[in-house]
C-alpha cells in the first residue's frame, strides 16, 4: 500500500447542535517540490526496536525574515510530504516566524534504522496549493465545497486529504463533552480516549461503503488501549468508503463525515476520540489547474439506511 503524502493546510470547524459538537481538521496531500531544507531532522533507533506511528515534536527558532508559515512543508527521504501541525507560534515584527513547535507522526523507524526528515519552504511568497471552500451551515450538517488550485510552478501528484472529526470535542466545558456519544465521562482526554478505543469504537464506529457498513476498529474483539500507540490512524488498503459514522450509545443518532470522492478509512486510536477519512482529490494537478470535491460533516437523527440515502443524495453519488 502506498503511503499517503500530506501538506499541512488545516481548517477547523466547530458546530454545536444541542449536545453534540463537531471538530474537524483537513490536511491536503501531494508530492513535494525539491528545495533547500530549512531544518533537517535525523532520527535513529539506538535500542534495537521497531517504531511505528510515533508522535514527534521539535521546538524551533528562526531569525527575522527566515521563515514564513504559509509555505512550510515536511518531507521524507523520497520527497513525500508528511502531515504536520504547528503550536505555540510566535512571530517577529515583520510577521515571520520567531519560534514554533512542530508536530508530526513518523510512520516507521526500522530496528537500528535511520530516518531523515526535512522542513522545507518558508519563503514569504511561496505557496504550492491555494485552498478555498464554500461552507454552508444546514440544520444539522456542514456542507463543504473544497477547491484546490496548484499555484506553484511544478506539477503535484497523488493528492488526498486527511479529515479528522472529533467525537468528544474536549474543550473543558461540560455541556460540550458530547455526552450523547461519550456518556457521562470526566473531562480528561486520556480517560475519554481509552473509553473511545475500548468501549465505544469497537461497537459503534463504521465506514460506510457502497455495499455495507464496515467496522473500522483494528481489533474489535480485543480492544486493549495498552497494546497500541496513542495515535495509530492506519488507513485501509483500498479507497472504498463514501463516509464514516459513529453511533450514539442509544443507537438513534450518528456523528458522521462523508465525501463525494471515495476515501480510505482509518483505524481509531486511544489518544483521542476522533474518526479519520482520507478522501482522494486528484491523480495530479498542473500549475493553475483546479480540482474540487464536496464534503458533508454533521449529526444525523435516524437509522443507517436513511443516513446513507442522505449522503448519496446530497453528494451526488449516482450508481452505488
Amino acid at each position: 500500500m502506498r503511503n499517503t503524502n500530506m501538506i499541512s493546510f488545516m481548517i477547523q470547524y466547530a458546530l454545536v447542535i444541542g449536545i453534540p459538537v463537531l471538530f474537524s481538521v483537513i490536511n491536503l496531500t501531494a508530492q513535494a517540490v525539491d528545495m533547500k531544507p530549512l531544518r533537517t531532522f535525523i532520527l535513529k533507533d539506538f535500542i534495537n526496536h521497531k517504531w511505528a506511528n510515533e508522535l514527534i515534536h521539535y521546538d524551533l527558532t528562526f531569525k527575522p525574515g527566515e521563515c514564513w508559515q504559509n509555505s512550510l512543508r515536511l518531507t521524507d527521504e523520497s520527497g513525500n510530504l508528511l502531515p504536520i501541525q504547528f503550536t505555540d507560534i510566535k512571530t517577529h515584527k515583520d510577521s515571520s516566524i520567531a519560534s514554533v513547535t512542530l508536530w508530526f507522526i513518523l510512520d516507521e523507524l526500522p530496528t537500528n534504522g535511520i530516518r531523515t526528515i526535512k522542513l522545507i519552504g518558508g519563503n514569504k511568497n511561496d505557496t504550492i496549493i491555494n485552498y478555498t471552500s464554500d461552507i454552508k451551515l444546514r440544520h444539522t450538517d456542514i456542507l463543504i465545497d473544497l477547491s484546490l488550485t496548484n499555484i506553484g510552478n511544478h506539477d503535484i501528484s497523488n493528492i488526498w486529504t486527511d479529515v479528522c472529526t472529533s467525537v468528544n470535542h474536549l474543550l473543558g466545558e461540560p455541556s460540550w463533552s458530547n455526552e450523547e456519544f461519550m456518556g457521562n465521562m470526566p473531562l480528561d482526554r486520556t480517560i475519554q480516549g481509552r473509553f473511545w478505543y475500548e468501549k465505544l469504537a469497537p461497537l459503534h464506529l463504521f465506514a460506510i461503503t457502497p455495499r455495507n457498513w464496515v467496522n473500522m476498529h483494528l481489533n474489535p474483539d480485543n480492544p486493549n488501549a495498552d497494546l497500541v500507540p496513542l495515535y495509530n490512524f492506519a488507513p485501509s488498503e483500498k479507497a472504498e468508503a463514501i463516509g464514516c459514522a459513529v453511533e450514539s450509545l442509544d443507537g438513534d443518532t450518528f456523528c458522521f463525515q462523508a465525501w463525494s470522492s471515495l476515501s480510505r478509512y482509518c483505524t481509531p486510536s486511544p489518544g483521542n476520540a476522533c474518526m479519520h477519512l482520507r478522501p482522494f482529490i486528484a491523480e495530479s494537478l498542473s500549475p493553475d489547474e483546479t480540482a474540487k470535491i464536496r464534503g458533508l460533516i454533521g449529526i444525523h437523527f435516524g437509522n443507517r439506511l436513511d443516513l446513507k440515502t442522505e449522503i448519496i443524495s446530497i453528494l451526488g453519488y449516482v450508481s452505488l
